[in-house]
């Protein structure tokens, strides 16, 4: 399993330097800890959020993750936040709600442990179960990419935080094998196997009964297809971000003579970037379509659609700009 982590994992984070870790309690981030320290990671600060979502059982991964970082000296961070509630409050999705959360958590360590770097342990099964998910609601070819090896994110904070995954091209049954062999003991959450949400349903459910219609593991498939997705993403991403640079004018607002005559697919590309980085959270294809519908509109006219967060994008004078 070691050969199959990314080549460039120890020049490019080295091992000497300080680096959260995310730690659940279950089978792959026990693993993940495991494999760090393997690989000559000793600067590591473990960093479990417990979501209170399954009463004590919560409670008992937090402190099994405690004991855990315990026995190899490492120091252990451990907040407890309502996700349930919150979620209520903010009218969020408990999925949403959770990850949101889990992000400003891991800014507050970045910010007391000096360092942005957070380890995180998804695996290839999960990159195949994300894209299954992804093709069901219709994503284009940068959600096709998946998760990435390294991908930064900006906190709602404001915290810069970069994402590494080691193990994304490691198989859930590798993970398991390695646990076994190095007798290392984990938390199991039952709920894994309920039919409730939807991410279980495509583990337990969608996936098996694929590998039964084609009779063989379509996990490999789609986790190569989100490789060859992500490169040529990646490749797109760089030519939008060329045309944003000249589409942009002094205040940060975007032409509309420069963005409207481009292709539909660019114009989604270079609109998604200038959304991004005006700082909204969590872009959609509908914000993108919105803020596209702004591109037609009779020249001289203005117009004004709603974005998440309370706010606006607004056209006036050949110009459009988040308020």
């Amino acid at each position: 399993m070691i050969d199959k982590l990314p080549a460039w994992l120890r020049d490019q984070f080295p091992p000497d330097k300080p680096h959260l870790v995310g730690v659940s309690g279950g089978l792959d981030s026990l693993v993940l800890l495991d494999v760090l320290r393997t690989i000559g990671y000793r600067d590591l600060i473990v960093c479990h959020l417990n979501h209170g979502l399954r009463g004590r059982e919560s409670g008992g991964d937090a402190a099994h993750v405690r004991r855990a970082a315990g026995a190899l000296g490492l120091p252990c961070e451990v907040e407890k936040v309502p996700i349930s509630a919150r979620a209520a409050i903010s009218g969020l999705s408990i999925e949403t709600c959770a990850r949101e959360e889990r992000w400003l958590f891991f800014g507050r360590m970045s910010q007391k442990w000096g360092c942005r770097t957070v380890f995180l342990a998804h695996h290839r099964d999960d990159q195949a179960e994300t894209i299954l998910a992804r093709l069901c609601r219709g994503t284009g070819v940068r959600g096709l990419g998946g998760m990435r090896f390294r991908h930064e994110i900006r906190t709602a904070q404001g915290i810069d935080l970069e994402l590494i995954r080691p193990l994304l091209e490691i198989p859930r049954e590798a993970l398991r094998e390695w646990a076994s062999g190095k007798s290392l003991k984990w938390r199991e959450d039952k709920t894994n196997a309920e039919p409730i949400a939807t991410r279980n349903r495509i583990r337990n459910e969608a996936l098996p009964l694929l590998e039964d219609i084609f009779g063989r593991d379509p996990r490999p498939a789609l986790a190569r297809l989100a490789t060859l997705a992500a490169a040529e993403s990646s490749w797109m991403e760089s030519l939008a971000r060329e045309a944003l640079q000249q589409a942009r004018d002094e205040s940060g607002a975007l032409r509309v003579k420069n963005v409207a005559p481009l292709p539909d697919a660019a114009q989604r590309q270079v609109l998604r970037l200038w959304l991004e980085d005006t700082g909204l959270p969590g872009v959609e294809q509908a914000d993108v379509e919105a803020v596209r519908s702004l591109l037609t509109f009779a020249p001289g006219s203005g117009g004004r659609i709603n974005l998440p967060k309370n706010k606006h994008c607004r056209r006036k004078a050949g110009r459009l700009w988040i308020e």
